[in-house]
């Protein structure tokens, strides 16, 4: 009787192991499709936008641009006393002009200058703030020198 109870349980036990193994599989495979519902409905909420926020701190300013090109030349203007081109500052009590003084004119023709070619730059590029340098320098004495000729005081 042993010999004939041993074959009958060797393939019971191939059909208990195999239906073990199928049921493992199909509670993994479950898990994993609720597991990807949970995911599509965490990626659902996220896409909807809430009510925005209130906006930052702004940031600190850029470094400043290089300095534009030099406008336009003005048109002609009027001939000044005695061959002298006068510039001339309205007072506060009437209408008359008064020309500068040539410290007044130094003062006003740096502050042309300054503006137009500013002394400086910082790019953060050494060369090129070198190159802008000379540049301006040489910008800002030409321009000071046509302002003091235009002020009467040429150089």
């Amino acid at each position: 009787m042993s010999s004939e109870n041993e074959p009958s349980r060797r393939p019971r036990r191939r059909h208990v192991l195999i239906g073990v193994l199928v049921a493992i599989l199909a509670v993994q495979s479950a898990a994993l499709v609720a597991q990807q519902i949970q995911i599509s409905n965490l990626q659902t909420e996220h896409a909807e936008p809430g009510p925005a926020g209130p906006s930052g701190p702004s940031g600190p300013p850029g470094p400043a641009g290089a300095p534009g090109a030099r406008g336009l030349t003005g048109p002609a203007g009027k001939v000044g006393k005695n061959g002298q081109d006068a510039v001339a500052i309205p007072t506060q009590d009437s209408n008359t002009y008064v020309q500068l003084t040539e410290t007044e004119s130094r003062a006003h023709c740096e502050t042309v200058a300054e503006q137009a070619y500013p002394s400086t730059s910082d790019t953060g590029d050494e060369s090129l703030d070198a190159l802008t340098d000379a540049y301006s320098a040489t910008m800002h004495e030409e321009t000071f020198q046509q302002c003091m000729g235009e002020q009467g005081y040429p150089q």
